[in-house]
């Protein structure tokens, strides 16, 4: 008996291992397999650029996938090229924008942000402008930050983020009534968001 007990309790360890390992190979091939597609576009698209070096579309794609590869210093190089190219291409500049902010070059992101946002047509200035409230807010311009936040809303009013910095501006401003009504307005959109559900409590003195 105590040997039937002992061969399942092998077989249950070595199900144990095969499982394990067959569950890391996938996750390691899928990591391997992300990575193995970002090269290749980052391949595709710098022969396209070779081929037709003038091309603003193929510049910022080469750019987009720097970007994603986590090249910053490429990546900017490439956007700068297409946004020279194209200056009118205002996803040019919101991409090339995201680029000095993942470069922690947030002056250079707000300028391409703003160049952005004076281009981009009405109904698709939302998350610019959100970009633009946030990158004031973090800086300490509360107005700047409140009219941005204020621009997003209007041209979208779902955007849960727009409303939730709008709320911090509220609260700060030590209007609290507002800065509730704009975490409620949010929470609407998002309302699994944590530290929106503590603002909300937070500003109605529950916290």
């Amino acid at each position: 008996m105590s040997r039937m007990i002992n061969i399942a309790l092998t077989a249950v360890v070595v199900l144990i291992i095969v499982i394990t390992g067959v569950l890391g190979y996938m996750y390691f091939r899928s990591g391997s397999d992300v990575g193995s597609k970002l090269q290749w576009d980052r391949e595709q698209w710098q022969e396209q650029v070779d081929q037709r070096p003038d091309d603003a579309l193929a510049r910022s794609n080469l750019g987009a996938v720097y970007l994603d590869i986590g090249d910053t210093e490429a990546a900017i190089e490439q956007l700068q090229i297409a946004v020279e190219l194209a200056p009118e291409g205002y996803t040019y500049l919101n991409k090339l924008g995201l680029a000095y902010m993942e470069d922690g070059q947030m002056d250079a992101a707000l300028g391409a942000f703003i160049k952005a946002h004076d281009l981009y047509p009405r109904g698709e200035k939302f998350t610019v402008s959100f970009l633009i409230a946030q990158i004031y807010w973090d800086k300490g311009d509360v107005a700047l930050a409140k009219d941005y936040a204020q621009q997003s809303i209007a041209d979208n009013e779902v955007t849960w983020n727009s409303h939730y910095l709008l709320g911090q501006i509220m609260e700060r401003e030590g209007d609290l009534a507002k800065a509730g009504q704009e975490y409620q307005m949010a929470a609407k959109f998002n309302p699994s968001d944590e530290e929106l559900q503590q603002a909300i409590k937070r500003v109605s003195g529950q916290v």
